[in-house]
């Protein structure tokens, strides 16, 4: 009789670890958890100096320059002066050669293109000379193209003469 306990016993040893095993996973099964739990440390790009020029704006110029998804710390870095010829043909950097400048994202540039009110992801008052650094926002897991647009401000010539060099670094 004390055989039958004990087999019953070693029955039940046998079958709790049995149900207790669990198969681990394989060292590489490990470091293949979701992909929100990895960070990934790529090269950062170069910075883009996407304007270098002069340019006359009549109504507005656009240019527009890509942030690629994951910058975490875009900043945009330039200067502009803008000039307007008065009656005799003399270049003024002035008051009359005033400029609005606007950074627009896609949705707020097409806003823009048709009139449509809207808002700006950053905007200049009207100004014949300035110095910009504007930390653009970051972008997450889509790049993002803005619109750097120069639209000559209401008074002062018909045309203005704009020289710009804008650069945005990516980090």
């Amino acid at each position: 009789m004390a055989r039958g306990p004990a087999r019953l016993l070693l029955v039940s040893l046998l079958l709790s670890l049995g149900g207790c095993s669990k198969n681990q996973p394989t060292p590489e099964a490990q470091d293949q958890g979701a992909s929100v739990d990895h960070i990934v440390v790529s090269k950062t790009p170069p910075s883009n100096n996407f304007l270098h020029k002069t340019f006359a704006v009549k109504t507005y110029e656009e240019f527009a320059f890509p942030v690629p998804a994951h910058i975490v710390k875009p900043m945009l870095h330039g200067s502009f002066v803008s000039f307007a010829k008065n009656r005799n043909g003399d270049l003024l950097c002035n008051q009359s050669a005033d400029v609005d400048l606007l950074l627009l994202n896609d949705e707020e540039f097409d806003d823009f293109e048709h009139s449509r009110q809207g808002t700006a992801t950053y905007t200049l008052d009207p100004s014949h000379s300035q110095i910009v650094t504007y930390a653009v926002p970051a972008t997450v897991d889509r790049p993002q193209t803005y619109h750097l647009v120069f639209r000559n401000s209401p008074g002062g010539s018909h045309s203005k003469l704009v020289k710009a060099d804008f650069t945005i670094s990516l980090e």
